[in-house]
């Protein structure tokens, strides 16, 4: 009998055989990085997913997913763990789920910052369309102005609805719709939902096949900051963070007072500050990346364009420094 096995964007293993280190499920914290975590949603959606290994630093991953029946698993575990290993120059890889089970022993926290689940679902069922605008899932969802986000339905054979899933804050167009629809599908445990995508970020694309969205996410990418404010590209020096990446910066506010967001590819993820001007030449910020990493420091002009340069220090003591900071006040 032939058997088929598909190689994922990263690769992974199944089940251990004999107590072999080699295939052996991780140990202790792990924390992925957006790229891990979204590749894990990916094994995770696939048909028969088999295995899914990781890094030690949570950087690198590799899955396989079975397309027959007769896959074996100790095999595709082996596979899997070593293509992480070749990946990840040099961090040693594990187990990290078997099929759809988490084997990591006592990973912790382990998603990204800017993952978690997502924001919410509801149960319409029987209800009219024009329910959604009087729940307040859609109200949170219709509020929001933070990252991309997507909202999805489901509907009966009659039109009326059957329930709703949002996503929000999420740091890239796909990764709201795919949550916003996963959070549809579970909303009602047992059913088999067709969700489709009807909004994202404040677009209305309800007529549009999904196939179609996913191909042509980045146009629905969300430009709109609080209030009407300024986006400038910001560069950005993070210790053993971000080393000179160009991330998003910034809604300032006509009294001298500001917020900033800051979109990390790995890491930290989602970042959002606050900055106070005490003239047009000085001013303090703030910054938090989710519960667990805090920074601030200062803000100083430094050229008439107006450029400024930001320099502080995260919780962690890890230095900051960043440039390009436009002042309007």
């Amino acid at each position: 009998m032939s058997v088929i096995f598909v190689l994922g964007l990263v690769l992974t293993g199944c089940q251990t055989a004999g107590g072999n280190p080699a295939v052996a499920p991780g140990t202790g914290p792990v924390k992925m990085s957006q790229q891990a975590y979204n590749s894990f949603n990916s094994y995770l959606d696939s048909k028969d997913p088999i295995a899914f290994a990781l890094s030690e630093d949570g950087r690198t991953s590799a899955w396989y997913y079975c397309i027959e029946f007769g896959c074996r698993p100790y095999r595709t575990i082996h596979l899997a763990i070593t293509q992480c290993k070749l990946r990840s120059k040099g961090v040693p890889c594990h187990l990290f789920a078997r099929q759809r089970d988490i084997v990591w022993q006592n990973p912790g926290e382990w998603k990204p910052l800017t993952a978690g689940d997502p924001i919410a679902s509801e149960d319409l069922y029987g209800q009219s369309v024009t329910s959604i605008e009087k729940t307040n899932l859609y109200a949170r969802y219709n509020l929001s102005n933070l990252g991309q986000k997507a909202f999805a339905e489901a509907r009966a054979m009659d039109g009326n609805l059957v329930a709703v899933g949002a996503a929000l804050g999420r740091l890239t167009v796909r990764e709201a719709a795919r949550e916003a629809l996963r959070a549809c599908r579970t909303s009602r445990p047992g059913d088999s939902l067709k969700c489709e995508i009807v909004e994202i970020n404040n677009d209305y694309v309800g007529d549009l096949p999904s196939a179609t969205l996913f191909t042509h996410a980045d146009r629905y990418i969300s430009t709109a900051l609080p209030n009407g404010g300024d986006r400038v590209t910001l560069l950005v020096d993070w210790d053993d963070v971000a080393p000179a990446v160009t991330a998003e910066l910034v809604h300032y506010v006509p009294n001298k007072e500001g917020s900033f967001f800051l979109r990390l590819p790995e890491g930290p993820g989602l970042c959002k500050g606050t900055l106070t001007f005490t003239d047009e030449n000085y001013a303090g910020w703030t910054m938090a990346c989710g519960p667990r990493i805090q920074a601030e420091g200062t803000l100083i002009r430094i050229s008439p364009e107006p450029v400024y340069e930001g320099r502080g220090l995260d919780s962690e003591g890890r230095q900051i420094r960043f440039l390009s900071v436009k002042y309007r006040g």
